[in-house]
């Protein structure tokens, strides 16, 4: 019997191929998108879940206070978000670990980690690696599978090393590494470590990543740090003991904070204003598993719990009204088969049988596309990933909660749209039934409430995506004070030493007389990759922050920024190095300086610095950030050239970056030439907008898909409770565009609705993400009507495209077909 069900259900969606496929291929695209969301959003709540002890493992932040009673935030999922109160870093002093592991017996171990980008050579093989230095306890604490070596002990000496298995084939192909030597270049100092063990490379739902691990020791200056409380260099991560209370724990860690950081509470009561008995500083802990949410501390590729809630409340709606679509259109479907069913009961079928027949071909339909969801979930996913850069896989086997929740869907969907044609149909006359009447009447009504939320969705997510594409288009066409094109930015790989400025001036020196190089400059940190900070102090005594560069002579004239007044660094005046600086106008204006060229500034303890040039402000931070105070100087003992900007002629890319190329490995052949474009890192500031932008993207081509699909079913049913109506109408001489109209009519009414609601909607949701930019479009005056504009042209331009195709067939029926039994 069900082979028979399942043969006529085949025949059938031959016969209605259009409708069939439509139904069958919009479920299925609905079921994809809701398995890539589901993928994403599960992967965003796995982070450092795979951890044996992740339960009892932390990672502690210090927490300063800017103003009395100031107080954290929490989201809807009970993560903390950032709020100007407050400040949280989770970088924290070296010595602190073995402290709290020597003061409390709750900290079963701790592991302090830090990274640097280290330069390996092996051979002739020269690579720069990403290497996380931790201690010894490091994989005992987390549990990163040591693929070969005794993880206790493949950190306990300062020379060991252990390497992921791709970097182990890049360095000794297919031998056995162990125990073999590897040479890593720290600043001008080489030195040779034995790689100790194998393990395995963390899983990109991991806050931890490394490529090589090694002993903390060898960070720089150990030594020197661990006497230190007041360097913040360091992240660290306790292991507690089970049973120990987290809010108990923070309790004792305020006693012990008073008396080892009693330096930090004077430096911030001293800049804000506060008092010791306003709690101005303290440790907190967050455990391992709520890192990758916590949006209160600066923390590498953090998520973003209000986007997730928001893409989670998109695809259960779009999964939804895709259900619903099926069904509409199932029962659009339904509706011609009335003498099908007087067929089969004249041949002796019984209510239970007829009714059996719909509710199988409905499962079998709906199986049909969860099966195609899922393979066009396979064949978009690389796309997806690519869009959200996360490392998604499907695996129905170890995820089954997919197959389940696929099930249930599947169970109610195929109840629904095969029941009430079911139960209709199997109570019919056979007589009526053959006479091509129906006993049922198609009720639109849910499906107008449908349609109303589906291109109410679709107009919200038009109108969101044309304003995020503006101002992320907004964004690449802003002045930021500097020209970012046509820039390489090269990593000297020399550590806090001098070598990066001999390194600098001998390739510039290499470079003087090639004519697709137009200068060569140097500065401790380029755009998007690290600062320094400082305070000063205004004339009326406030105590203020600016961010701080080491730059070179030639930095201006690379980057085209401007002067506003004063001038530049220059050689011709030794003094410059040691009290010259260079201020933005932001810094002039938070001084309220009214002739800042001569004036000093308050810098460091008992030390002034003198400002002999005011820039143009420039954008050294991202969009999202307002313009900040910003002071450059040329002091060798201040700062370190790390970043070192070449700016080639314009049209000479390919030439330009062979020139650069062939000195580098002239002046500096042990180190490798890695480079990226200034205008790539100015666009990393901007990633995470941008996924989620592709995300909206995604996600309306979706809605607008299944909402198409929903008012062809809309239309179709109106279609069918009209036919004799339409008939009528054509016998007393109505045109086709008569019957059109009569049928578009109700769609127009439709999604002018959904398009007043979506538009004030949109515009809502949308001023508050731009709030997250201190320079964006505004939203107000014409450009919001233009935007809303083309949304309201897009979406009728969609609706009547969708209803015209169905309308027109209406309106060219025979109406000798729906009058013949009258």
């Amino acid at each position: 019997m069900l082979k028979n069900y399942i043969k006529i259900a085949m025949r059938n969606f031959m016969r209605h191929k259009l409708y069939s496929f439509i139904n069958v291929f919009g479920l299925a695209a609905g079921l994809a998108f809701i398995i890539l969301i589901y993928l994403f959003i599960r992967h965003e709540f796995s982070y450092d879940r795979f951890h044996e002890n992740a339960a009892n493992i932390y990672r502690l932040n210090e927490r300063e206070l800017r103003k009395a009673g100031g107080q954290e935030e929490k989201d809807l999922l009970g993560y903390y978000k950032t709020t100007g109160d407050v400040f949280k870093s989770a970088y924290l002093p070296l010595p602190l670990g073995p402290a709290l592991k020597e003061a409390f017996p709750e900290v079963q171990q701790y592991c302090r980690r830090d990274y640097s980008d280290l330069v390996f050579m092996q051979d002739n093989k020269v690579f720069k690696e990403k290497v996380m230095l931790t201690d010894a306890g490091f994989f005992q604490v987390f549990s990163f599978p040591v693929l070969d070596g005794d993880p206790e002990t493949v950190l306990n000496e300062k020379n060991k090393i252990v390497l992921t298995p791709e970097i182990a084939r890049k360095y000794f192909g297919r031998t056995n590494p162990i125990g073999k030597s590897l040479t890593v270049v720290f600043g001008n100092e080489e030195k040779l470590f034995t790689v100790s063990g194998i393990a395995a490379a963390p899983p990109s739902n991991s806050s931890l990543q490394f490529s090589a691990v090694m002993p903390i020791e060898n960070k720089t200056n150990y030594d020197q740090n661990m006497e230190r409380w007041g360097s913040f260099n360091t992240t660290l991560f306790l292991e507690l003991a089970d049973g120990t209370s987290p809010a108990a724990f923070e309790s004792k860690l305020k006693d012990f904070s008073r008396d080892r950081f009693q330096g930090t509470v004077d430096w911030i009561t001293s800049r804000t204003g506060l008092t010791a008995a306003d709690d101005p500083f303290s440790i907190t802990l967050t455990p391992l598993t709520g890192i990758h949410l916590d949006a209160s501390v600066d923390w590498p590729d953090t998520g973003n719990t209000r986007n997730i809630l928001i893409l989670s409340g998109i695809a259960l709606l779009i999964l939804v009204i895709a259900c619903l679509n099926y069904i509409a259109l199932a029962l659009t479907s339904a509706s011609g088969r009335v003498q099908e069913v007087g067929v089969r009961k004249v041949l002796g079928s019984s209510r239970t049988q007829v009714a059996r027949q719909f509710w199988a071909e409905a499962q079998f339909l709906v199986l049909v596309s969860i099966l195609i969801g899922i393979l066009l979930t396979r064949l978009f996913l690389p796309v997806f990933n690519g869009f959200v850069k996360r490392e998604l896989v499907l695996n129905l086997l170890q995820q089954p909660g997919i197959l389940i929740a696929l099930a249930v869907i599947a169970l109610l969907t195929g109840l629904v749209a095969g029941g009430y044609p079911a139960a209709v149909f199997s109570r019919s006359k056979p007589v009526t039934a053959l006479k091509g009447h129906s006993t049922w009447r198609l009720r639109p009504n849910f499906m107008r409430g449908t349609v109303l939320t589906q291109f109410t969705l679709s107009g919200f997510l038009i109108i969101s995506s044309l304003i995020m594409y503006r101002q992320m288009q907004f964004i690449n066409q802003q002045d930021l004070g500097y020209n970012k094109e046509q820039v390489l930015v090269l990593e000297t790989n020399t550590g806090w030493t001098d070598e990066g400025e001999r390194l600098k001036d001998q390739l510039r020196n290499e470079l003087a007389a090639n004519n697709e190089v137009l200068s060569v400059s140097g500065t401790t940190s380029s755009f998007n990759r690290g600062w320094d900070i400082n305070g000063y102090e205004t004339p009326d005594g406030e105590n203020k922050m600016t961010f701080v560069y080491r730059i070179d002579y030639d930095y201006l004239k690379t980057l085209g920024i401007e002067l506003a007044d004063g001038r530049n660094f220059s050689p011709d005046n030794p003094s410059d190095i040691t009290e010259g600086i260079l201020v933005n106008e932001a810094l002039v204006k938070d001084m309220n300086l009214e002739s800042p060229i001569g004036a000093k500034v308050p810098w460091r303890k008992d030390h002034n610095q003198t400002i002999i040039g005011v820039m143009k402000d420039y954008y050294f931070m991202s969009l999202d950030s307002k313009m900040m105070p910003v002071v450059l100087h040329i002091n060798p003992e201040e700062g370190k050239i790390v970043h070192i900007l070449v700016k080639l002629a314009p049209g000479q890319l390919p030439e330009g970056m062979q020139a650069v190329e062939k000195a580098w490995k002239k002046v500096a052949p042990e180190k490798p030439f890695e480079y990226t474009f200034l205008d790539e890192d100015v666009a990393g500031q901007y990633e995470s907008y941008t996924r989620w932008m592709n995300i909206v993207g995604i996600s309306t081509i979706f809605a607008i898909f299944i909402a198409c699909l929903g008012l062809f079913g809309l239309a179709g049913i109106m279609a069918v409770n009209k036919t004799k109506e339409i008939g009528i109408r054509k016998v007393l001489g109505a045109t086709v565009a008569n019957v059109v109209g009569l049928l578009s009519k109700e769609f127009v009414l439709i999604v002018s609705i959904a398009m007043v609601i979506a538009t004030p909607a949109a515009w809502y949701a949308m001023d508050k993400w731009l709030g997250n930019f201190a320079n964006h479009i505004d939203l107000g005056g014409w450009g919001f009507a233009r935007i809303a504009l083309t949304a309201v042209a897009a979406a009728a331009l969609i609706a009547g495209l969708t209803v015209g195709a169905q309308s027109v067939k209406a309106a060219l029926g025979n109406p000798v077909d729906s009058l013949r039994d009258e």
